[in-house]
């Protein structure tokens, strides 16, 4: 028991001595209350003009009443007043611009004078400026543009200069970037493609732009992307943001295959698709260059690198066209190398194949047909269901010659050197009028549409027509035809200018005068009969007319 109340005893004496410091370390008049040698305290920078956002702590943590226990007043040593003392409150006096004026934070002194003793003591005050999200982002060295091969890989990096400084501090001044859909006036104004969905920035935080879909030059050649510029701030709501454009300017590649040309060929995105061309050669005749149909046989480049063109036969039938036919490397022009005849073959089926000369070798073929003529021992023949035919005159053009029996007179072409299995080939017509003509079905058509058979035309037609190879060739002897030409009432009767007559009194009837009119229309239609039209001073009932 007794070591227990010395335990007791030694207890309390410690609590004793324990105690006496506190008391002691209470703080008097001008002293921090925290026991801080100096005051350290937080401000917003300023919205605009504002001077009224207050301190954190509100209070300047200082012991004593100002001017009842202690009198305060501010010392800035270094640049302007910026805060009023109103008891232990700091009040603003002009606006804080943390961002422009890099001002994080500020120090001055406070001055503290206890009134009893008249003792001084100045204590460092510091003051924290935080930030707030009041600036957007501004993009450094615009304008964006970049230049990039239509063969780009996607996912291929192909702008990396997007860059945005925000004079925010914190999340605030972080930006990030993203591709919005651009405005359509801009994008006509600058005749682009909107590049929204062509091209993508993975990685908000570094603004990289990437190839996001196939580019094709033939296709679109510039495109205009819209990159905005976003700050980071924790309230989405209160996040700003800038808008900036990057122009990319697509440039040709070797993409396109070469394209023969000429005239009627289908095309499809500018191509020629199954070109084919024809030609011929005669039996037993060393052509030379052969001439081609539609055309000559040429290809360019589809892109604008406009290679050089390389002209081959990759391949034929039968399989010793090479004996017979060779093409020029660099024209694309034909040649027959020995005389060839049906015996051996009546047609060839080449691929000639255009070939770029780059490092691609793109290419692309053409049917070559080239027809071989039997021996051209005999001229072509002409003959027509009908040497002679008639028609209407003033008939449309068109107008199909007829014969007696009504049938339309058709001509047709034979050629004795053609044997069975023989390729016909393709005539045209050739005629010593103007006024007709040999539709592409060989029936005799009318030509002129102001065929006139009253005097002074004679009312008939002759001609000559010969028969012709399309490809040239030895033409028939020439064929006479006969039109003649039908009436039509198309001419009114003419009466001639007579003198004035005088008629003596008489009550007797008598004949005065006979009228003789003419027409040169023909037959029925030129038949006339007449009638009084008129007869002055009411003597219609004095004259009659034999019709």
């Amino acid at each position: 028991m007794a070591r227990w109340g010395a335990l007791i005893q030694h207890t309390t004496i410690w609590l004793l001595v324990s105690l006496l410091p506190i008391a002691w370390a209470t703080p008097g008049p001008c002293e921090v209350e925290t026991g801080q040698s100096s005051i350290i305290v937080d401000i917003e920078e300023s919205r605009g003009d504002q001077v009224n956002q207050t301190t954190v702590p509100e209070v300047l943590p200082i012991v004593g009443e100002p001017d009842v226990d202690v009198v305060l007043s501010t010392v800035f040593p270094k640049g302007p007043t910026l805060f009023q003392l109103d008891g232990k409150r700091l009040q603003l006096l002009q606006p804080l611009d943390r961002d422009a004026d890099n001002l994080s934070h500020m120090v001055f002194q406070l001055v503290c004078q206890v009134k009893a003793t008249k003792k001084r003591r100045t204590i460092p005050v510091i003051v924290r400026v935080s930030d707030i999200n009041d600036n957007a982002p501004v993009f450094q060295g615009t304008p964006y543009e970049t230049g990039i091969s239509e063969l780009v890989p996607i996912g291929t990096t192909i702008f990396d200069g997007v860059r945005a400084v925000d004079s925010d501090a914190g999340v605030n001044g972080l930006a990030e970037y993203f591709i919005i859909p651009g405005d359509n006036n801009t994008l006509d104004a600058a005749n682009a493609v909107d590049g929204n969905g062509y091209f993508a920035i993975p990685l908000p935080h570094q603004g990289h732009v990437t190839v996001n879909r196939s580019l094709d030059y033939e296709r679109t050649k510039k495109y205009l992307v819209t990159i905005v510029a976003s700050d980071r701030a924790r309230d989405t709501k209160q996040r700003l943001s800038s808008t900036t454009t990057l122009i990319v300017n697509v440039q040709d590649d070797d993409d396109q295959d070469p394209s023969f040309i000429y005239k009627g060929c289908t095309m499809h995105d500018g191509a020629c698709i199954n070109p084919e061309y024809n030609s011929y050669v005669n039996g037993g005749v060393l052509a030379g260059i052969l001439t081609i149909e539609p055309d000559k046989i040429q290809a360019v480049d589809m892109d604008t690198l406009d290679a050089r063109i390389k002209y081959s036969i990759e391949s034929g039938e039968p399989e010793s066209w090479s004996t017979y036919f060779d093409i020029d490397a660099n024209t694309g022009a034909v040649r027959q190398l020995v005389p060839v005849d049906t015996s051996i073959a009546k047609k060839f089926q080449l691929i000639v194949k255009a070939e770029e000369v780059s490092e691609a070798k793109r290419f692309t073929t053409a049917k070559l047909t080239i027809t071989v003529r039997p021996v051209d021992a005999s001229p072509p023949v002409v003959a027509a269901s009908l040497d002679e035919g008639q028609v209407e005159e003033n008939s449309p053009k068109g107008t199909k010659v007829l014969d007696l029996q009504g049938q339309p007179i058709k001509l047709s072409v034979s050629d004795p050197d053609l044997g069975p299995g023989d390729p016909i080939p393709k005539y045209k017509f050739e005629l010593t009028t103007n006024f007709f003509d040999i539709d592409k079905d060989g029936y005799l058509i009318v030509a002129d549409d102001t065929l006139d058979r009253d005097a002074p035309n004679t009312g008939k037609f002759r001609f000559q027509v010969v028969a012709r190879e399309v490809n040239g060739g030895a033409a028939s002897a020439p064929y006479s035809l006969a039109v003649k030409l039908l009436d039509q009432n198309d001419n009114a009767p003419v009466i001639p200018k007579t003198q004035p007559i005088t008629v003596p009194a008489s009550l007797e009837p008598t004949a005065v005068y006979k009228v003789e009119a003419t027409d040169i229309d023909e037959g029925e239609n030129a038949r006339i009969s007449y009638s009084i039209y008129h007869v002055s001073n009411n003597g219609g009932n004095k004259f009659t007319i034999d019709p």
